[in-house]
Order: structure tokens, then sequence, then C-alpha cells
């Protein structure tokens, strides 16, 4: 897909229709928009990102008003955004919008050189066919988050497996894992309505609730993976802006607050570290701890019946029946049968030992022996693990103590913009850390559930052969079950596979642009992205080494669609080529990491759209793009009031001065204008 032209009416602070036409020219394949703080740049994305999926970027506030106020004040209610755009050689013409005769609309057409403007009836569903909607949440991205893709994460980086598994196509084959769960329990109701009354009915009845119990649990359980990822995003949307505070106090306290979140995280990583030894300590000794008395006891039973010559015996039986068998004694003297010497001898097979029994003996002592042996190492180990916890949680208490004072400093400060920040941080963390309790609650119950079915599928298995009726029911299950293992071993193998494809894009650009001996790991466990060093160490990234490695995350995952474009399979969705428009990318970068990813990114996208403040743009921004860029526009913010004292803060492009703001105008809007230098 390539976006030929965006066109606009009264949406947002674009009053009126304006448009933009975009390069697709592919050896200038940038289309770079310059937009001061509060313009229009977010609006600008999020007006293709709505027209396409009906959705707007977690930043994007007030997200229901869409209408230009000065349009709703005078009883203007229309507004639309309408783009035409190229794939595979056809041209197609999308608009969504509002009027007082259809409403909510959207629309789309073909241009068919034949036969003339097709209508296509379900544009909805034809839109998510070029570019499935899970997968362009990374091609019109929000620039401001994007760091959040490397930051060091408990667990599991959720954000990291949600991106591959939505380039990769996963959402169909998933959605086909979920209807074939609703159909095994339609399955089971069948066969409990077959068989009322007898055990496999019951076990499937069991089952069916049970499944549609973890169902709802794992459904749950998703949920708080997007609540987390939309508390942790708006809480470094708010720390990003106490960051950047005008009081020292304030950025002082912020940074302390930082370090103490990174102390938090290591700790609560050791902690979970350590209750798991414990519970390896636990299967490792637990049942020796448990049998040490028993097994003094026994031993010291086993030893004084030796000592008495009863366990074993002094006397071997097979010994002592081949001396009576051959009437001889071991000293050559003649036995004969009813002799005084043979009825003694004979007396010995009372006491004497069978060898089995002493082999029994001698595997039984050497038993006890290795139980006392482990209680002596149990005791120390189970100790010293039990004062490491006891250390950690004390460290931790104190840390998340220090927290909460900068926490309850940050709301003393006489500045209000600080303290509501403060407030809406505080109040994020709270139902932060209430998804986690119910994830790590949840994530336990889910396991049980799963092994409770296990067992009573087990049994369902076992009966089957003595159920009747049923037979085409089970059978159909049975193949269900094939199936969704078939869907499941695909999808685990796709992800796995592209750890490498990923690793591989990722240190080839950061080969031509890190400064160090350094490069990327996707952890296939956890799926958190790390940078580490030539001897195979984590690196401790700075801010700027996240959003560098982030936004190579992202050039990497277009890229890695781009090559699933053709992909042949009827189980993962193909990939797509679409533009990468990204608003304010470069953050915190410095200016040579700023310069660098400009360049590649064009470099590995066919086109891009970059939105961009003069902080984002000026420099080696503007050196490494300048030629690559085919369109170049401007939003300059129009305002009805007087300038006043006001600045107005031109930019200048090519030594050519360039308004961001003009004063005394007939209404406040954004105008969008090309750049011709």
């Amino acid at each position: 897909m390539k976006i030929i032209s965006l066109k606009m009416k009264n949406f947002r602070q674009f009053y009126g229709e304006q448009s933009i036409e975009f390069s697709t020219d592919k050896n200038k394949n940038i289309t770079l928009i310059h937009a001061e703080n509060g313009v229009g740049k977010t609006a600008l994305l999020n007006a293709i990102k709505w027209c396409f999926f009906e959705e707007t970027t977690l930043n994007f506030s007030q997200k229901e008003r869409l209408l230009n106020n000065y349009a709703r004040d005078n009883g203007d209610s229309s507004y639309y955004v309408a783009i035409e755009f190229e794939e595979d050689g056809e041209y197609f013409y999308c608009e969504r919008g509002y009027n007082d005769i259809s409403k909510r609309y959207f629309k789309m057409t073909r241009d068919d050189f034949e036969t003339g403007v097709k209508p296509i009836n379900d544009p909805e569903l034809f839109i998510n066919s070029i570019l499935p909607k899970e997968m362009s949440e990374y091609f019109f991205f929000q620039g401001e988050g994007v760091g959040s893709f490397t930051k060091a994460k408990v667990g599991h980086n959720r954000e990291v497996k949600e991106a591959i598994q939505n380039i990769l196509g996963f959402k169909t084959a998933q959605q086909a894992i979920d209807d074939l769960g609703d159909i095994k329990k339609d399955y089971r109701k069948e066969v409990a309505v077959r068989n009322k009354g007898s055990e496999l009915a019951k076990l499937s009845e069991e089952i069916s609730k049970l499944e549609q119990e973890k169902i709802a649990k794992d459904s749950r359980l998703s949920k708080c993976d997007k609540n987390i990822g939309m508390y942790e995003q708006l809480i470094s949307d708010i720390d990003e802006k106490l960051a950047n505070s005008n009081s020292t106090v304030v950025k002082q306290n912020h940074q302390n607050r930082a370090k103490l979140d990174k102390q938090k995280n290591v700790l609560t990583a050791r902690i979970k570290s350590k209750e798991a030894e414990k519970v390896k300590l636990i299967k490792m000794y637990g049942a020796h701890v448990f049998a040490k008395k028993l097994a003094s006891q026994a031993l010291d039973f086993i030893n004084e019946e030796e000592f008495k010559g009863t366990i074993p015996a002094p006397y071997n039986e097979n010994l002592v029946r081949q001396i009576l068998e051959e009437h001889a004694c071991i000293c050559g003297a003649p036995i004969h049968d009813d002799s005084e010497a043979y009825n003694n001898i004979s007396k010995l097979l009372k006491n004497a030992a069978d060898p089995d029994q002493g082999n029994r003996v001698i595997r039984a002592r050497e038993t006890l022996k290795s139980i006392q042996t482990k209680n002596e190492g149990a005791k120390s180990h189970l100790l010293e693990n039990q004062k490491d916890l006891i250390e950690l949680h004390n460290t931790l208490e104190d840390t998340k103590r220090e927290l909460e004072e900068i926490s309850l400093r940050m709301t003393e400060f006489n500045i209000d913009e600080i303290v509501s920040l403060e407030n809406q941080r505080k109040s994020h963390q709270q139902h932060k850390d209430t998804e986690y309790r119910t994830q790590g609650r949840l994530e336990v119950e889910s396991d049980r559930l799963k092994n409770i079915i296990s067992v009573k599928q087990t049994k369902i298995n076992q009966l089957q052969a003595q159920s009747t009726g049923i037979d085409i029911y089970q059978e159909s299950l049975d193949i269900l079950n094939e199936v969704e293992t078939l869907l499941i071993n695909t999808l685990q193998k796709a992800e796995k596979s592209s750890f490498n494809e990923l690793s591989k894009l990722i240190n080839d650009t950061l080969d031509l642009y890190v400064r160090q001996d350094f490069s990327a790991k996707i952890d296939k466990e956890t799926f958190n992205i790390r940078l580490i060093d030539n001897q195979n160490r984590n690196v401790a990234m700075s801010d700027g080494q996240q959003l560098l490695l982030s936004l190579t995350f992202i050039s990497s995952l277009i890229q890695l669609a781009a090559t699933r474009k053709n992909a042949q399979g009827e189980i993962l969705t193909p990939g797509v080529i679409a533009p990468f428009v990204i608003d304010a990318p470069f953050g915190v970068l410095d200016n040579t990491y700023k310069g660098n990813m400009a360049k590649s990114i064009p470099e590995s996208v066919e086109q891009v759209v970059f939105l961009l403040s003069s902080s984002h743009w000026e420099g080696t921004v503007e050196e490494n793009i300048r030629e690559r860029v085919g369109k170049e526009y401007n939003l300059v913010a129009e305002v009805a009031s007087p300038q006043g004292s006001k600045q107005l803060n031109p930019i200048y492009i090519k030594e050519n001065k360039i308004d961001t703001v003009r004063y005394d105008c007939a209404i406040d809007k954004t105008i969008i204008e090309e750049v011709r230098v």
C-alpha cells in the first residue's frame, strides 16, 4: 500500500477542507510534515488511523470529539477524512465521516480503468484484507511511547510478544482456536445429553464448565495485559512531563523515583528467583527432612541388630545348606546324618541370613545414611534462602516506602500542574498494581483448571471404549483436538522462527549506527529485548539507547511484514507493505543517533511520513533525510487573538523563513501549507 493523498473537512484543528499529497517516489520516499507542539501532528496521524479503522492512538485525547469546534459553533455538524491509496497496481478511495443524512458512514471504491469507479460492498472487511487492523498499529505510530518496547520488564514483555504475533498474522489462527473451543463445548454438551447419568456424561459436562471458566479467566488475563500496558504508557507519559519540568526540585525527585523504580523491579525479580529456589530446595530436601527421625531410628535398629548377629546373621544360609548336602565340613571332616555335628549345624539355619535379605539390608542402610547426609545440608541451605528472602523483602518495603515519600513530596509542591500529574500517576500506579495482582491470581487459577481438564480428559479417553451412541461426537472431538494442536504448534513454530530473522534485521541496523560493539538479543522466553556486549553480558541501556533499539525493532517489524506479503499458507495471515507514518519519533536521542535513525528508516521502508517539530527535525535529521524528501508541508497555527508579547518562533528551511503561527486571523484553526523551497 502507498498513500497517495489525504483530504479532511472539519477534523479537529483543521477547519474546512484541507489536503495533502504524499510522495510515492521510490528514491524520494519521505513526506516531511513540520508542526510545533499542539498544532496538529497527532491529529493528522490519527486522521489516517481513524479513516481506515475508526480507531485512534492511546494519547489522542477526547477521541469522541472529532468535529472542529468552530464548525460546531456555526451549526455545521459534518466532518470526514478521505484517503486515496494504491495497492498492487490498483487505486482505491476510502472515506469515513459524519453528516446529517448518512450519520456515521464509511465507504470505499475501486478505480477500474475499464469499467470505471466501482463501490466495494464491505469496506471494513476489505481494508482489513489489505492492512489488518492489528498490524496497522506498527505502521501508524505515536513515537512518544515507542521507548516502552525495550524498557526492562518484570516477567514477560507483552508489548514485544504481541507485536511479533500481530506482524506474523496470528489473529485469524488465534480466533480459530477460540472458535474450536466453542465447538468442542457444544459437542460435549451433546455427549452429556446422550449419556445422562453416565460417568462419561458427567465428565464431559464438568470439562465443558471448566473450559468455559478457563476461557473467562484467560479473557480477563488478556485484559490484564492490555490494562497493564495502558497504565504503563500513561505513567510513562506523565514521567516524561515530570522529567521535562522547569522545577529543578521536581526533576531531582523524579530522577530519584526512576532509580527507585528500577531498584524495585530488580528486587521483585530477585525475590521471584529466590522463591523459585525455595521451591527447588523443598523438592530436593522435603522428603529427607520429614524422614529424618524415622531414618535415624531405623539406622539405629539395623546397626543394633547387626551387632547382635541377627541382621544379617554371621552365617550364610547357602553355605550352611551346602555343608549339610555334601556331608562335609569346611575343614574336610565328614558329617553323618543324625550325628551331633549334623544336628548342631542344622540349628544354624534358624539364624542364617538369606543373601538377598543381606543385600536389601545393605541398600536400606545406604539409603538411610543418604537421608542423614542430605539433612546435614538441608538446614543451612533453607535458612540461607529464608534469610535472603527476608532481606530482599525488607529492602523492597524500604524502597516502596521511599517511593511513597517521593510521591507525597511531589503532591506538596505549590505547583498545580505537578500536583495534578502526580495524583494521576499515583492513581495509574494503583490500578496497574491491582491488575498485576489480579493477573498473578488468574495465572495460577488458569493453570489449575488446565491440569484438572487434562486429568478429566484422560479419564474420558479411558471410558470412551465403554460408551455407546457417542462415537461420532467423540471422533469429532478428537479431530478438533488435532486441529487445535496443529494450530498451536504452527503458531509456536512461527514465533520461534521469527526470532532469528528479527534479530538479524535489528543487528544489521545496529552494526551501522551504534557506536559501541553491542548487539541486540530477544529473549525467547520473556520476549525482553536487550543490548549485549561482545562478552554476551546485558548492557545497562541509557534512555537514548532504549529509544534507538525500540525504533530499530519497529522498523524491523515493518521489514518482516514486507517479506511476508506473499506468504503462502492457510493458517497465518500474510504480511503487508504499507507506509510508516510516525509522529515525534526521536525523543531523547542525541544528534548523532537522531541522524542515523532518520537515515535508516527510509532505507528499510517503501514510504515514510515524518511528523516532526523543529526540535526533532533541525540539524542532523534534516542533513540525513533532505535528499530523500519528495513532499514537504508545514502546519501553521492561525490564532484569532492579537500577538501581544508572544513570540512568532518561525522555522528555517533551506534558509527560508517559514511561519509556525499567525495572529489576528479570522478564527482559530490549523492550516496545511506545502513547503516549496
